[in-house]
């Protein structure tokens, strides 16, 4: 949505494609922006000849599309990509944003994800990715073998680093005087939340001021809480839930910590470094793309809460200076980003 809400609509828009049976994020604002919400049932238990019937008839009732991207975090489906081959649509995008799953697959979804990645060469005809590990992963390609990096950008000017708004969040949230260990995320097994409040129980019996926020939710909002309850930590601990102003919160942690699973690249580490936060997450699964800055240090999953501990304790002292120049210069700003998105688009329709 960052993207659409700055490129110049004149030139490109975008429609958006709903396979769910609720709004989408946002849809009131995109159809304000000229956008249209198109539906399609994406179930297969309805019945697989249905299932296919249906994203067969859209393709069939849509050909004057002249572009398809569509955004994959796994191999699982590519259905959406392959129909709009068959039907002829010219400009076919797999866009990669993920290098991996949180665990490791079984035999049949392995199967699965290796047929996928061979026909997914075979029916796109671009291939973008947030990170060189995740379109080698996602495609089995290299830059040089056609995968096309595409910056996950960020409206940098949002997030760069003000002391009087990290003054006033800490006041409004009660945090004087408190060291905050933060992150930002969906309570999912892929962001390994639960991990997290392992590791804050372990800094916590070094420091007794530290204090843990946790800005998201999802579906593993209770079994976080159940951890929380379990290791003691109700009164060291705020769940704030999903937030639209992240970037205020972020002013007030001193570092922020993702240890995921598994990620494409992992956006929210930019914006967290554009203000000034050192930054702790997982050694070979965030790409070293995400490294910005010298605020990034990497733990590898492994060692354990007590070393991630360790290490976050050992490493947080140092002085938060704004970043937000680093991070224009090294490509991540959206301003300059859309530019370079709108003219690929336009390339690419222009070669068709």
């Amino acid at each position: 949505m960052g993207i659409y809400r700055k490129i110049d609509r004149k030139k490109v828009q975008f429609d958006f494609l709903n396979v769910y049976d609720e709004e989408i994020a946002c849809q009131s604002e995109i159809e304000s922006m000229g956008g249209k919400i198109l539906y399609v049932k994406f179930r297969r238990r309805e019945g697989i000849h249905n299932y296919y019937k249906g994203i067969k008839d859209f393709f069939e009732k849509h050909k004057d599309y002249m572009v398809i991207h569509c955004h994959y975090q796994g191999l699982q489906n590519i259905d959406m990509i392959s129909y709009a081959a068959k039907a002829g649509i010219p400009v076919r995008i797999a866009h990669a944003h993920s290098s991996g799953y949180e665990e490791e697959p079984g035999f049949p979804l392995r199967a699965l994800i290796y047929y996928n990645r061979w026909k997914i060469n075979r029916v796109a005809t671009e291939f973008f990715a947030c990170s060189e590990l995740a379109g080698s992963w996602m495609f089995g390609k290299t830059v040089d073998e056609g995968i096309e990096v595409i910056n996950n950008s960020i409206d940098a000017e949002k997030f760069r680093y003000d002391d009087a708004e990290r003054i006033n969040v800490r006041k409004q949230l009660n945090l004087e005087g408190r060291f905050v260990v933060g992150t930002v995320g969906r309570f999912a097994n892929q962001k390994n939340t639960v991990f997290l409040v392992e590791v804050f129980s372990e800094i916590l019996k070094a420091r007794e001021d530290a204090f843990l926020l946790l800005v998201g939710d999802g579906m593993l909002r209770d079994e976080v809480e159940r951890k929380i309850e379990q290791l003691g930590l109700g009164s060291s601990t705020k769940l704030l839930g999903a937030r639209e102003d992240t970037n205020r919160i972020l002013q007030g942690m001193d570092v922020f910590v993702l240890p995921s699973k598994a990620e494409g690249f992992g956006t929210v580490l930019v914006e967290a470094q554009t203000s000034g936060l050192k930054c702790f997450a997982s050694e070979n699964v965030i790409p070293e793309s995400a490294k910005v800055t010298d605020l990034l240090s990497f733990i590898p999953l492994e060692s354990g809460a007590k070393v991630w501990a360790k290490t976050i304790s050992e490493e947080s002292d140092y002085k938060r200076s704004d970043r937000y120049e680093t991070i224009v210069e090294s490509g991540y700003d959206i301003n300059d980003n859309v530019k370079m998105i709108e003219n690929t688009y336009l390339k690419l329709v222009g070669r068709k």
